[in-house]
């Protein structure tokens, strides 16, 4: 079964993916397609940078949101996307590889959609941070993630519990290497704390100093990715 990644973002967390992806790609261009696009609010993020916006969801319920934010929107599977081939200068999946049926073939249809040259920009829950950013099914009803730490580094237990799939960077540029996408750029999302005032002054600071070692891996909520159809 495959499942929308609808979720509502928050203004810090939306600006803080897209500042690391803007890192290593200009997110604009002539055409725009966003898939899992929920409430539409990255592809608004992102309307005065493309000359068309097509935001695209498998489940109905936030497109109406999208839609009345004046988008293009369009009810569809990521797998099986009704655009004709080499359409989009660049396809985003904002948090939401982790939640379809089959991200092969996913990204295979990407590819198919991308003009030559264009670019897939993702985020996906990183594996090396330690607490689930999703839910998990116990005793047969949904439990917060986050009351779970270390569950991340369990493979086989978080397979079976949780709602949502999780990455290394190692496995997402290999399959999509594979299906002919050449890397730009892997970085990692630091922990937005949206709603943690005291959090984003204190404790975010700290973690900025942490550079690019080890704790910064640990300690970022998801892998993103930059990477380009030849």
């Amino acid at each position: 079964m495959e499942l929308s990644a609808s979720i509502n973002q928050k203004p810090i967390g939306i600006r803080t993916r897209l500042d690391v992806l803007k890192r290593h790609h200009p997110l604009c261009g002539e055409r725009l397609l966003e898939i899992g696009c929920g409430n539409g609010d990255y592809s608004a993020a992102l309307r005065g940078n493309f000359g068309l916006v097509v935001a695209t969801d498998l489940l109905w319920a936030e497109l109406p949101l999208a839609k009345s934010q004046c988008l293009d929107v369009v009810q569809t599977s990521a797998s099986a996307l009704p655009f004709p081939a080499e359409t989009f200068d660049v396809v985003l999946a904002v948090e939401v590889l982790e939640h379809v049926a089959s991200v092969e073939d996913v990204c295979r249809d990407i590819g198919r959609v991308l003009r030559p040259g264009g670019v897939f920009c993702f985020t996906s829950p990183n594996r090396w941070f330690p607490f689930e950013t999703h839910g998990v099914r116990m005793h047969g009803s949904y439990r917060p993630g986050r009351h779970f730490p270390g569950l991340p580094y369990l493979p086989p237990l978080h397979r079976r519990i949780s709602y949502a799939r999780n990455f290394k960077a190692k496995d997402l540029r290999s399959l999509l290497t594979g299906l002919g996408f050449v890397e730009t750029a892997t970085d990692y999302v630091p922990l937005p704390f949206d709603s943690w005032e005291r959090g984003r002054r204190y404790i975010k600071p700290l973690l900025g100093l942490a550079g690019k070692g080890p704790f910064r891996i640990v300690s970022s909520v998801s892998v993103a990715g930059v990477y380009r159809k030849v």
